[in-house]
Order: C-alpha cells, then sequence, then structure tokens
C-alpha cells in the first residue's frame, strides 16, 4: 500500500503535501492538506477519496501516507530548492513579454503569501525507464477542481520532452512556464555540469528544447 515513503512535503505553512497516487503504474500524485493539531484540524485529498474499508478509518490511503511521515520526522523539509530569481534563469529571457509578466505576477503573489512557488516530485520508479517528474505550481487563485489545495500538477514527459498541466487552460499557461524554468536551471543546468566532469554515469535527460503537449 501507499505508506510515507510516496509523499513529499510541497508547502510547508499551509501543510500542502504531494502523494504518490498509487503503488502502480506510472504513479500520478496528488496533492493532500494534512494539518492536524488542537488549533486547526484539516484533512483533504484532491482526489476525493471516499472511505477506506480496508483503513477502517475516514481517511483515504494518501492522508495515510501524510500522516505516517509526520509521525516519523519531528521536522519536515519541503522538497527540492527554491526557484532563484527569474534575472539568473537564462530562459527567461528567451520568453516573450506577455509570458515575463503572467511569471512575474504569480511569483510576486506567492511571495506575498510566502509560499512556495514551484516544488518538484520525483517518483523513483525502477519500472518506470525514464520516470516522468512532476512539479507542483502554486495557483494563487480560488480553488477550483483541478486546484483542489491551491495548486497545480505539471508533468515533464522525459521521454517526450514535453509538458503538460493538468489546469488544461491553455497549451503554454503559466504553470507550464514556471515548471519550463525550474526545469531549466536544476536539471538542464547540473545536466550540462556533469558533461563537463566527464563522469562515466548516464546523465539526466539534457535536452533544452521543451515542447508544449
Amino acid at each position: 500500500g501507499i505508506n510515507a515513503e510516496y509523499g513529499e512535503l510541497i508547502d510547508k505553512l499551509n501543510r500542502v503535501f504531494l502523494v504518490r497516487g498509487s503503488t502502480k503504474g506510472p504513479g500520478l500524485p496528488c496533492h493532500v492538506i494534512y494539518r492536524a493539531g488542537p488549533a486547526s484540524n484539516i484533512m483533504h485529498c484532491e482526489n476525493g477519496c471516499r472511505l477506506d474499508k480496508k483503513l477502517g478509518k475516514i481517511k483515504c490511503r494518501h492522508l495515510v501516507a501524510c500522516e505516517q511521515l509526520v509521525r516519523a520526522s519531528d521536522e519536515i523539509t519541503e522538497t527540492g530548492p527554491d526557484l532563484p530569481m527569474l534575472s539568473e534563469i537564462n530562459l527567461f529571457y528567451n520568453f516573450d513579454e506577455g509570458m515575463k509578466n503572467a511569471v512575474c505576477m504569480l511569483s510576486e503573489q506567492c511571495s506575498e503569501l510566502r509560499i512556495p512557488i514551484i516544488r518538484p516530485y520525483y517518483p523513483h520508479i525502477a519500472s518506470q525507464k525514464p520516470a516522468n517528474t512532476y512539479y507542483s505550481v502554486s495557483s494563487c487563485t480560488t480553488p477550483q477542481y483541478y486546484s483542489r489545495c491551491g495548486r497545480v500538477l505539471v508533468n515533464f514527459n522525459e521521454r517526450t520532452q514535453t509538458f503538460k498541466c493538468k489546469c488544461g487552460h491553455a497549451s503554454v499557461c503559466v504553470h507550464v512556464l514556471v515548471s519550463q524554468l525550474y526545469h531549466s536551471h536544476f536539471v538542464v543546468t547540473l545536466c550540462d555540469e556533469s558533461k563537463q566532469d566527464k563522469t562515466d554515469q548516464e546523465p539526466p535527460s539534457c535536452s533544452s528544447e521543451f515542447y508544449i503537449q
């Protein structure tokens, strides 16, 4: 079953986690709000899971994974590094003015609310090579059907080098743009460095050409 190993803390302030959806298949993750305590007790899974009879509790397996993760550590840290200043990301200068403005606006909103604009999620699945990378991007808007926990899931397909956002609003939405920036700065940059070091290990996908699915 799904346990703490399948979950990551995405937003520490609002206690939003990203948990792998299932133990089989591609493992598409889902957002979960798990805020348990005397002052606030909110538990919500964006998949809308119902009572799990096997667990015998009104908790889905994704909530249980968060509960196990919280109990296993006194201090949980958010997954992945923060997105650097936009001026430090080369790809940002390739965006047109509309794209730049959309990203800047979302970045400013997240900064004011003190929430991470983006966090990565790497489901390490031995049977899936290369594995997809998922990005949790803040929506900073009234929750919709695709952002019930205030965040949107963007899927980066390593095989086709394409990004696909769960919001489905546009071929190039702000969530995909932010994901491209993060991916280009951390994944592609690290890959270029590994090439320079001439290591014997197979580096991650290094393509700097991204396409929207």
